[in-house]
């Protein structure tokens, strides 16, 4: 195994997933060192890959996340795979076979271009889009990468040419001696790319000598709906507990995509330009927890590309929620043990440098939020959910009146690729 000679402690990686993201900024005035190479262009299908990519890694991680815990939650999927892939650009051995494993790639020449189409695919999605009304609208999504090295530590050539063609970054230097500094260049880095909506990504002594590198991806989503809700006061919503708290709701009766299976009913909100939505995924009084318990990538997918539509007379209570949490034993559990021990990890096609290897990674942090009204979401997620390939179609309008836990999904329309997903339990909590 190569770089196994050391005194002292391993090298750290740092491994970050932000959410909520938009206009660019560094933080601060720092150096990079990034190549040349430009970035590849990007095809459908290798979008169409991504999806799968981020379906599958959607639903192992909402088992996780949400087993032992009767919260509420929101998480980006779509953020941690692009910040695993950044990882994965410097892995070998085991560490990349267990990469390979939970992102459910064949390796480096599928995963880097299905993830460089994926993010040139949201940007695409940015702008002035029409209405039901053809009022013009704004939609802001997008996702923004950056690397925090060492000052002075070296870098292998493979690894900065990968990083900028597949994922348009370079690895900025910064001094973790002054651990201040360091967290102040990158929390602001990720301030300034998510409207301020995440400023504490990284806390206080997460740093020390041992750190040589954090990874950092950012996604931010705003969007309104494509057809406006209306007030409706505030309505009863069962918690998961069973208590019935008075929930600021909304209501909007129109023709959305709406399917409904063994136990639940789903139903797709589409945002202005009706490239992006949110589906809802709402078991019957008492099903939550068997039908959160039968998610999986494949029928993940199945609800999010629905077509069937009806006349739904919806309404659904306003939330707003916020998830920061530590990913490495949620990535334990799901296979990938070999980036965290120092006598298994490989990152030499990252770095060779006889001063900070052997690098192994240390923590994975991510933070997630998302507020949703009237008017629409910015920063969301949500759904999972197993669903038969084609239901039977609805005849007659259909009231759902999303009054008890519900499961919800941001999406792009097109890929199926869950961009936010998450639940709500207790939309006052």
């Amino acid at each position: 195994m190569r770089g196994r000679s050391w005194t002292g402690l391993p090298a750290r990686v740092l491994l970050v997933a932000a959410v909520v993201v938009a206009a660019s900024g560094c933080g601060g005035d720092v150096d990079m060192a990034r190549s040349e190479a430009s970035r590849e262009e990007a095809t459908v299908a290798d979008a169409q890959v991504a999806g799968d990519i981020v379906r599958t890694l959607a639903a192992e991680l909402y088992a996780s996340l949400a087993s032992g815990d009767d919260g509420n939650l929101v998480y980006s999927p779509a953020s941690i795979a692009v910040a695993l892939g950044m990882l994965r650009a410097g892995a070998t051995g085991a560490s990349a076979d267990q990469l390979d494993a939970l992102l459910g790639t064949t390796g480096p020449d599928q995963l880097h271009p299905a993830l460089n189409a994926f993010e040139q695919a949201l940007d695409a999605r940015s702008g002035e889009r029409d209405n039901a009304d053809g009022e013009s609208a704004d939609v802001a999504l997008s996702s923004a990468n950056s690397l925090w090295a060492q000052d002075g530590a070296q870098w292998e050539t493979p690894f900065l040419d990968t990083l900028a063609r597949f994922y348009d970054t370079g690895v900025r230097q910064v001094d973790f001696a002054d651990a201040a500094a360091a967290r102040d260049s990158i929390n602001g880095w990720v301030a300034d790319n998510t409207e301020d909506k995440i400023g504490e990504l990284i806390p206080p002594v997460a740093f020390s000598d041992a750190t040589k590198l954090v990874l950092v991806n950012a996604l931010y989503a705003k969007a309104p709906w494509d057809t406006a809700f209306h007030d409706a006061g505030a309505n009863d919503f069962t918690t998961i507990d069973g208590d019935v708290r008075q929930a600021p709701a909304m209501s909007l009766a129109t023709t959305f995509p709406y399917q409904a299976g063994d136990g639940w009913q789903a139903v797709t909100i589409p945002y202005a330009g009706r490239e992006l939505a949110m589906t809802l995924l709402v078991p019957d009084a008492g099903a939550f927890a068997a039908v959160e318990g039968r998610l999986d990538g494949e029928l993940l997918g199945a609800v999010l590309g629905n077509t069937q539509t009806a006349q739904v007379d919806l309404q659904l209570p306003k939330f707003g929620l916020r998830t920061a949490t530590t990913l490495s034993d949620t990535l334990a559990t799901l296979g990938v043990t070999a980036p965290f021990d120092p006598l298994t990890t490989d990152f030499a096609p990252m770095s060779t440098d006889p001063d900070i290897v052997p690098l192994t990674v240390g923590e994975v942090r991510h933070e997630a939020t998302i507020t949703v009204d009237e008017e629409g979401t910015e920063a969301a997620a949500a759904t999972s959910v197993e669903v038969g390939q084609g239901s039977a179609p609805v005849d007659g309008p259909v009231e759902l009146t999303v009054d008890r836990p519900f499961v919800f999904v941001l999406h792009d329309v097109e890929t199926a690729t869950p961009l936010f997903v998450g639940r709500v339990t207790d939309p006052l909590a």
